[in-house]
């Protein structure tokens, strides 16, 4: 703040920026109440120069009328900041116009860079300065053209009009001397403000009563001397003046404006060159190298981009096949590796999906065989099924999900089915039962049948004796079962009846002897192919039933 006799005093004043405890995304800011603007207030306010310039004419405000401006928020409310000029305050249209616009509400109404803002006020300075100077002169003219008129006057004041000029000069000269020393000394200042601002950006650690103490002294130190100054102007001026002397004084008081005028305007640039520092490192502090992320997973490259606070912000673009690079990991990114992007700036990757490979085919394999096929084609087997089949062998795969030849992404799965070789079945017991009754139940059990025929004094004619596989036993299917069928009980065989011959009748040796016998006394062999058959119901001894045996 400037004092009235020109001295300057710098007092904090904006936001103060930490991040939360725990790396979250969003921040705690402290405010200061007067110069901070509607933007900061607002936990999605878009922030910027203009931020730091309303700040900054706040605080220029309070310097020249000793009064904080109203809060930005009440302002939105209800607009009742009182221009300078309204509370007394000697300063020109320009300069004023300037720091209220630097105070709109609205960021779009304010300056939108520094550059803006300094124009305008060194616009209006350099026209007062051009004024001082024609004032100065014209000051410096008028003691002299006084001094020849008066002298006719006593000797003693002519002296004292002379020493009164001298004076003057001497102030000047030592105004001018200083103004040139604190030029000089404000690049030193400039340092060791930034260098100070630079810690303040690291992170405020001044507990915040002390904070709140440092401001309430400041305050309390310019209103003393305000009051001050206020009573040394209130001082009437003594009686019986001459010309010269209110000349003189006319002088100095042009002298004294122009010094607080000047005064004003360093501590405007010192606030300038702070604020541009400040602002200088906190961009900064917000920039973010981008690095590389190609072939890395998009998990481990978005915590990278992100880093410790949330810096870049990783999104996913596209995705796409990649015979080179691995499922999951990045093929590519927008922003290319090594260019500075601000905090919270976003970075689009494209995702690979893996690589496309072919489809073996492993129809009629053994099982483990598929399974090496499969997982070099850098896939996945998968047995959905087991099935009985007649031409695949045991242990081998019958078929296959997805078609061989055809192209997928790696890490598919391919599901098979297994062959359990041929459908075993359990024989059924058919002993005892009849012809048609075996091959309806053996058919049903899909196996086959196969019947022979024969006597059998045990079981009933028509009925099974015998089934070449036992009942209860697994075989395949469609094997032929074996059954033999009983014809009742063998017949008995028929007598041979042998004819007597006579000595005298056969005249013939004993080896030319004939004998008969019937013909139902034939070979049982003979008897099974023809069956059984009777005599005839005569029962005679007719030519025709007997046969000759030698």
């Amino acid at each position: 703040m400037v004092l009235k006799d020109g001295s300057v005093k710098l007092i904090d004043f904006g936001a103060a920026r930490d991040y939360t405890e725990f790396g979250e995304k969003s921040l705690s800011i402290v405010l200061k109440p007067g110069y901070a603007p509607a933007e900061q207030y607002q936990s999605r306010g878009v922030q910027g120069p203009w931020t730091d310039i309303y700040a900054l004419c706040a605080t220029i405000y309070k310097c020249i009328t000793g009064k904080t401006p109203e809060d930005s928020i009440q302002r939105v409310m209800e607009d009742e900041l009182k221009k300078p000029s309204e509370l007394g305050v000697d300063i020109s249209p320009q300069i004023e116009k300037t720091l209220l616009k630097g105070m709109s509400i609205a960021p779009k109404d304010r300056y939108q860079n520094l550059k803006d803002l300094c124009e305008d006020l060194y616009k209006d300075y350099m026209e007062e300065e051009e004024s001082l100077e024609e004032s100065q002169k014209e000051t410096e003219v008028e003691p002299a053209e006084t001094l020849e008129k008066s002298s006719s006057e006593s000797q003693e004041t002519s002296k004292r009009e002379s020493e009164t000029s001298k004076e003057s000069q001497e102030i000047f000269e030592e105004e001018s001397e200083a103004l040139k020393k604190e030029k000089d000394s404000v690049e030193d200042l400039e340092k060791e403000r930034v260098q100070k601002n630079s810690e303040i950006f690291k992170g405020d650690t001044q507990p915040e009563s002390l904070k709140e103490h440092n401001t309430v002294e400041a305050e309390q130190s310019f209103e003393e001397e305000t009051k001050e100054n206020t009573k040394v102007k209130m001082q009437k001026e003594p009686e019986g003046e001459t010309d010269s002397q209110k000349n003189s004084q006319d002088s100095s008081k042009q002298t004294q404006k122009k010094r607080s005028k000047k005064g004003l305007l360093i501590a405007v640039i010192l606030c300038f060159l702070i604020a541009g520092a400040g602002y200088h490192f906190y961009q900064k502090s917000l920039e973010r190298e981008v690095p590389n992320l190609v072939n890395k997973s998009f998990d481990s490259a978005k915590a990278e981009a992100a880093g410790d606070d949330d810096s870049l912000v990783l999104v996913e673009l596209d995705q796409a096949y990649s015979d080179t690079v691995k499922k999951g990991n990045i093929i590519s990114q927008d922003i290319k590796a090594g260019t500075i992007l601000k905090k919270g700036d976003t970075i689009r990757v494209t995702v690979s999906k893996g690589a496309l490979v072919t489809i073996p085919d492993v129809a009629g394999k053994k099982k483990a065989k598929a399974k090496e096929t499969i997982t070099n084609a850098k896939l996945i087997m998968k047995v959905s099924d087991r099935k009985w089949s007649d031409k695949v062998a045991k242990g081998k795969v019958i078929s296959q999900d997805k078609k061989a030849g055809e192209k997928i992404e790696e890490g598919n799965t391919i599901s098979v089915v297994i062959s359990k070789g041929v459908e075993q079945v359990k024989v059924p017991k058919v002993e005892g039962e009849t012809l048609e009754e075996a091959q309806k139940a053996l058919k049903k059990a899909k196996l086959k049948v196969d019947s022979s025929r024969t006597y059998s004094s045990s079981v009933e004619e028509g009925k099974i004796i015998s089934q070449s596989i036992a009942s209860g036993k697994t075989v395949d299917k469609n094997t032929t079962v074996k059954v033999v069928i009983s014809l009742g009980k063998e017949p008995e065989p028929e007598p041979v009846y042998r004819p007597s011959s006579s000595s005298s009748s056969s005249g013939s040796s004993s080896s030319g002897r004939k004998s008969y016998r019937r013909s139902g006394s034939s070979s049982s062999s003979s008897r099974k192919s023809s069956g059984s058959k009777k005599k005839s119901s005569g029962g005679g001894d007719s030519i025709n039933n007997w046969n000759l045996v030698n």
